[in-house]
């Protein structure tokens, strides 16, 4: 039985070996590992596995001294493939690229919204009269797509929430001041 399972382990060893020269990819730490041995000293700020011109990559940003040299291993054989220095110009438009590419796949990845922002006001003044909308903003809650109204009504904060698709209510609640406070930090952006 120890003989089968050794021979086992040596197959499947050697296996995952022709795996990865047969178009497996190569493990991130072992592409840093090359990165790093070809940019003495550095330090990666950022890595991403990527297409590039119709090939696989591990693509790093790696600091040196006050610049950024932008290195790419080859994900299906481990080769640093490209090595180039990076000015204050290209990383911006790197940046501003990558921020358009989430954009586009954030937009294409949201369904959109059946009911207008308008549409779910209406629905909302009419269950909640009197009350005065502070804040209503389209997002995703409970895996729902949803308009959400923050209203001030009766000195209270209440919140209602209207299906995007279907423009019924889904959601109707006073807002205590801690949920209100925790709201308020989960949607303010990050410090830098």
């Amino acid at each position: 039985m120890r003989t089968l399972i050794l021979a086992a382990s040596v197959i499947l060893a050697g296996s995952s070996a022709f795996c990865l020269e047969s178009g497996g990819t190569v493990p991130e730490a072992q592409a840093k590992k090359a990165a790093l041995e070809r940019v003495k000293g550095g330090v990666i700020r950022s890595a991403e596995l990527e297409k590039e011109s119709g090939k696989e990559i591990w693509s790093f940003d790696i600091k040196v001294g006050a610049g950024i040299r932008e290195v790419w291993v080859d994900a299906r054989t481990g080769e640093v493939i490209m090595d180039k220095t990076e000015s204050a110009a290209d990383e911006k438009g790197e940046a501003a690229k990558d921020k358009g590419e989430r954009k586009a796949k954030e937009k294409k990845a949201k369904p959109a919204a059946r009911i207008t922002k308008e549409q779910a006001t209406k629905t909302v003044l009419e269950r909640a009269k009197g009350a005065v909308v502070k804040e209503a903003e389209l997002e995703r809650e409970k895996g729902r797509l949803v308009w959400s109204f923050d209203l001030e009504d009766a000195g209270k904060i209440r919140e209602i929430q209207v299906s995007a698709i279907t423009g019924k209510i889904v959601e109707d609640g006073i807002e205590s001041p801690s949920a209100e406070k925790a709201e308020a930090r989960a949607d303010a952006p990050a410090a830098k």
